[in-house]
């Protein structure tokens, strides 16, 4: 999984975000047009004084209604132009997080398994809400402070120089020590709003353990540490922010300062015989009001470089997991270099596959530096055949359906599922002929229909999810509710027993009708009869898929065709159950040791 590790600038990260600002341009442009507008009428607030002045001075009363008709005009004008202006920034500013946010997410749904093991739940979540939230800020209300207070910034200097070119050079004179002071709050403000986005993760992952495990941490009393979880990842936010918080508003007072010392400059120089000479008392109030409107743009200027790198920081998390390559490129990568005749070329087959399945001196890890779990393993599953994976923990049961899945890609080997490599299928296809059931079955929120309906099964028949619950025995305990099929679930199935939940994952896999089906540990959650239900079930389905069974329990898999015994990633035996009993090996020494712990 590949990116650059270079760190791009503030400026190249933010010019990526306006790649999503771009097919929103017409909301900018109607927004500095309304800022414009507005700067104009402030702009226009000087230029009326000086009429009102001069219309005391020389005693021109006719004058009162025009210029209270003016007042009344520049607040029209002025609320209208910022109201288009402020409604067309939210706009693109609501369009671009949504845009962005849902990429970040078809990123995440399309990034390999090992990438979701690595990353806590907490992680994910703040990259999907938080991160992208923080955008608004980089996309809209720094854009819109520096559209809105830049452009009057703007009219007022074009203003002052005017007037009085000289004087008002002087007055920026000390614009490049804001500048350095701008450039070096910036760097600061992004290396801090990065560790702000981690430590919010931080606290999403406490608070998500602590709801998911909620039964645990009541049962072992576990409130006050959970709570000193929290406080720590909490204050650890809180100290992050504070120093976000003291950097960008003890930069905006030393600015402001600056600008206060150009301003009492502008001021005494204004105020000397000379300039006094060259303007009229009514020029000379126009021009003081002028520069001291420059007071309020320049503060707000000075504060929006914090929320500017909040949210370059925020694009940049983003866009490093944009950056990530999905799984079928990493596939396609191995592949490539395996392959020397390039397979990668070939055209990828998608038509459905027998349920034979072959793996030809597989080598594995899980990760560069970490141990083989297989090394030149070979297995042979003819279609129609029920195999079941018995062994210890950490013999590879799990990591064999995990391969097969196409979740991880192999250090070197092929793995083969009806007649065909899986170099050769593309990790959509060879899941289609794939129906799993996994140890710890997930439900989703929505009706009971809609779990054994999932995904690209959605639209599926009544007819056929009826038929699928009762061959796995889930029909018995749907129809007691009183909605049914409709009947709501919950987050993760919460009003349902673990052998209910295990059931309905169980129909969902039949429902799929797909040449393969994988159970793994599949009954542990079940009681006897729930588990007498199951084998019955697979009894119905023997020799009209591929099965492979991984069981903990072995009286789930006495009636498969083949019982492989794996130990440290190598098969040691393999036979029907009443064969490998005869051998008196592993197999029965496992047998006669569970028998013992039932009995």
């Amino acid at each position: 999984m590949s990116k650059d590790t270079s760190q791009p600038s503030a400026w190249q990260t933010y010019k990526r975000l306006m790649v999503y600002v771009k097919p929103y341009w017409y909301g900018y442009v109607l927004a500095i047009i309304g800022f414009g507008i507005a700067a104009g009428s402030q702009l226009a607030w000087a230029e009326l004084l000086e009429w009102l002045l001069e219309t005391v001075d020389n005693q021109m009363y006719e004058r009162r209604w025009l210029i209270a008709g003016a007042i009344v005009g520049i607040f029209v004008v002025r609320g209208i132009s910022t109201f288009v202006a402020q409604y067309s920034m939210s706009y693109v500013s609501t369009k671009v997080v949504a845009a962005l946010r849902y990429d970040i997410f078809k990123k995440l749904l399309y990034l390999p398994y090992s990438y979701h093991q690595k990353q806590s739940s907490g992680r994910v979540l703040t990259l999907v809400t938080y991160n992208t939230e923080q955008l608004s800020g980089a996309t809209t209300d720094a854009v819109k402070t520096l559209l809105q207070e830049g452009l009057l910034a703007i009219s007022l200097l074009g203003y002052l120089l005017y007037v009085n070119w000289q004087l008002s050079l002087l007055f920026l004179c000390l614009t490049p020590v804001i500048g350095w002071l701008v450039s070096y709050a910036s760097k600061r403000l992004k290396m801090i709003s990065s560790r702000i986005q981690r430590t919010m993760g931080d606290v999403a992952q406490v608070t998500g353990d602590t709801v998911k495990g909620f039964q645990v941490v009541k049962s072992f009393q576990g409130e006050a540490l959970e709570l000193q979880r929290f406080d720590k990842a909490n204050q650890n936010s809180v100290r992050q922010n504070m120093k976000h918080a003291a950097t960008s508003w003890l930069a905006s007072p030393i600015i402001q300062t600056i600008v206060g010392i150009q301003m009492a400059a502008l001021i005494a120089f204004a105020l000397s015989p000379e300039f006094m000479g060259e303007v009229g008392a009514p020029q000379f109030m126009a021009y003081i009001t002028a520069a001291g409107l420059l007071v309020k743009p320049a503060k707000s200027l000075s504060n929006i470089n914090g929320i500017l790198m909040r949210g370059v920081a925020a694009a940049e998390e983003l866009f490093n997991i944009l950056d990530l390559q999905t799984e079928e490129k990493i596939m396609n990568t191995v592949q490539k270099t395996d392959d020397k005749t390039n397979a990668e070329s070939l055209p990828k087959i998608q038509s459905p596959v027998d349920g034979s399945i072959q793996f030809n001196n597989v080598r594995f890890r899980y990760d560069e530096g970490l141990p083989l779990i297989f090394d030149n393993l070979n297995l042979n599953i003819k279609a129609g055949e029920m195999v079941a994976l018995v062994g210890k923990t950490g013999s590879g049961k799990t990591t064999i359906t995990d391969l097969l899945m196409g979740f991880f890609p192999l250090e070197s080997g092929d793995i083969q599922v009806g007649q065909r490599s899986l170099q050769d299928m593309d990790l959509e296809t060879l899941r289609s002929n794939i129906a799993l059931v996994p140890q710890f079955s997930e439900l989703f929120q929505g009706s009971i229909r809609d779990n054994i309906a999932y995904g690209s099964l959605e639209g599926t028949s009544d007819e056929d999810i009826r038929e699928a619950s009762d061959m796995a025995h889930a029909l018995e305990f749907i129809e007691r509710f009183p909605q049914g099929f409709d009947t709501p679930l919950g987050e993760n199935g919460v009003k349902l027993s673990g052998g209910q939940r295990q059931r309905l994952a169980i129909a969902r896999a039949i429902l799929k009708k797909a040449p393969i089906m994988v159970m793994d540990e599949a009954t542990s959650a079940l009681d006897n009869q729930s588990e007498r239900f199951i084998q019955e079930a697979m009894h119905n389905l023997r020799g009209k898929m591929t099965m492979i069974v991984i069981a903990h329990r072995l009286s789930t898999i006495e009636q498969a065709d083949r019982i492989m015994v794996l130990d440290a990633g190598e098969v040691i035996e393999e036979g029907s159950h009443s064969e490998l009993l005869e051998k008196k090996g592993a197999y029965a020494q496992l047998y006669s040791a569970q028998l013992s712990s039932d009995s």
